[in-house]
């Protein structure tokens, strides 16, 4: 994915067209050899189905996580795991810092479906 300007505002979104148990991300940089780019920091939120509210990460202990590592280099993937994972129909990614520009290859993990209510939903 590559915005169509180097806009660090800019963010991408995936409809996973139902709720779905997410354990984490990779990211990669730019595909090909032509160019260097490749995004250093990003930040995930995400809504589940029944809401219209977004939500940022969050780590296992309820912590809002601002910003998450990005890639060091285009060629090598970055794991970030999600403990506990979170359930999300729609995830934005939105990059922060960038190297060349905010491009990159991204895949969620652990997409399962899931009947569990939102974790971040209030219990009555």
């Amino acid at each position: 994915w590559s915005p169509r300007q180097n806009d660090a505002a800019s963010w991408i979104q995936i409809d996973l067209k139902k709720d779905r148990e997410i354990g984490g991300v990779v990211t990669w940089g730019r595909g090909n050899n032509q160019f260097n780019q490749f995004v250093t920091s990003y930040r995930i939120d995400y809504r589940s189905d029944e809401s219209n509210a977004w939500t940022d990460y969050a780590d296992a202990k309820g912590n809002t996580v601002r910003t998450l590592i990005g890639n060091q280099s285009r060629r090598e993937a970055t794991l970030n795991s999600f403990p506990g994972g979170i359930v999300a129909r729609y995830v934005r990614f939105h990059p922060g810092t960038y190297h060349g520009g905010p491009v990159l290859r991204w895949e969620l993990l652990g997409c399962r479906h899931t009947k569990r209510a939102s974790q971040h939903l209030p219990h009555t």
